[in-house]
């Protein structure tokens, strides 16, 4: 009879063994699952935090840049202003140089002109005794006209090189416009360049 209860006490001992092994074994499966589970999404969390970091980063590098852009294109602009006045006012140079090399050119014409009426009205009064004061009123006339075109060719000759002088300026800083504008325009374009990549 003790051997038999035994043997029963024996038998329904083992699946109660078994039993909590294999609940021992899910919790055990279960904690590590929580902890690989655990473990995934704090590192998830860690990536999405980064990009989020890097996202802001780059909206804010993309900002400045649109900044310096917008400054540049207003500079470009500037200068492409400049540059047009500056033609403008070198070609109104031109002109008023053109137009005093006409009169220059002109009153040379009315100087040689009234040189030789003087040269004419000397020889007739060489030449001629009757009326010698006439003539020389006409002489002296003369003299007084040659002398005041010699006037207006000097002023005439001076104006127009001041109109050089102020031609020569005005395209020299149309030439510094122009290499500013070169300048402005190279540097928009390497601002142009990060902001394409982004």
């Amino acid at each position: 009879m003790e051997d038999t209860k035994l043997g029963r006490a024996g038998s329904n001992g083992s699946p109660t063994s078994a039993l909590t092994i294999v609940l021992i074994a899910l919790t055990v499966g279960m904690g590590i699952a929580a902890a690989v589970f655990w473990n995934s999404a704090r590192t998830r969390e860690t990536t999405v935090s980064e990009s989020q970091a890097q996202l802001a980063q780059s909206k804010t590098e993309n900002g400045q840049l649109q900044v310096q852009l917008t400054e540049a294109n207003t500079k470009v602009a500037a200068l492409e202003k400049q540059a047009q006045e500056a033609q403008q006012a070198a070609a109104k140079v031109q002109t008023q140089w053109d137009e005093a090399k006409l009169a220059t050119a002109a009153a040379e014409k009315k100087l040689a002109e009234a040189t030789a009426a003087t040269g004419a009205i000397q020889t007739q009064l060489d030449t001629s005794t009757a009326g010698a004061a006439g003539m020389q009123t006409q002489a002296d006339a003369a003299k007084i006209a040659q002398d005041e075109l010699q006037k207006k060719l000097a002023e005439g000759t001076a104006a127009a090189a001041k109109l050089q002088a102020q031609w020569n300026e005005s395209q020299a800083a149309n030439a510094e416009l122009q290499a500013k504008l070169t300048q402005a325009q190279t540097d928009l374009a390497a601002l142009q360049k990060p902001a394409k990549k982004k």
